[in-house]
């Protein structure tokens, strides 16, 4: 599973991928863990980040709010942009 996260510096989106790795007993310690993956830059600071509601894993988009009254729209697989709103 993969999830998105705003920088320190409220300019850049985080890909994080959340793991579980099992140990090799039945008696061994489940272990968590979220790794940054890739960071996806912006010219403007960010208010908001959400997800499409798409079921299906290829059509999934994300949404980006930024301070200047824009949303960014990204592929989520590869964050490769799609489309701009202005003034929403």
């Amino acid at each position: 599973k993969s999830s998105e996260s705003g920088t320190e510096d409220s300019k850049g989106v985080k890909k994080l991928k959340e793991t579980v790795q099992s140990g090799a007993s039945e008696k061994a310690k489940v272990e968590l863990g979220i790794f940054h993956t890739r960071t996806l830059k912006m010219s403007e600071d960010i208010l908001c980040i959400r997800y499409s509601k798409h079921k299906g894993k290829k059509k999934l988009m994300l949404a980006v709010a930024l301070l200047d009254c824009t949303v960014k729209v990204f592929h989520d697989d590869s964050l490769k942009f799609a489309l701009s709103l202005y003034g929403h």
